[in-house]
């Protein structure tokens, strides 16, 4: 995050999926927020899609 902000960006964006537990809590320990949420089938499996992002 420290480059990104030294790189000018004023926005993140990353996505997971609803069974990353410690992936999310990392992601809002960091100032992210649930933006999206959506069903979806991925690696053979049906998942709820997340997608978070915060403000640099």
């Amino acid at each position: 995050m420290a480059f990104a902000r030294e790189a000018g960006y004023r926005r993140m964006t990353l996505w997971t999926t609803d069974i990353l537990g410690s992936a999310r809590q990392i992601y809002l320990d960091r100032g992210f927020q649930l933006i999206q949420e959506q069903p979806e089938r991925q690696f053979g499996a049906d998942l709820l899609s997340q997608t978070y992002a915060t403000n640099l």
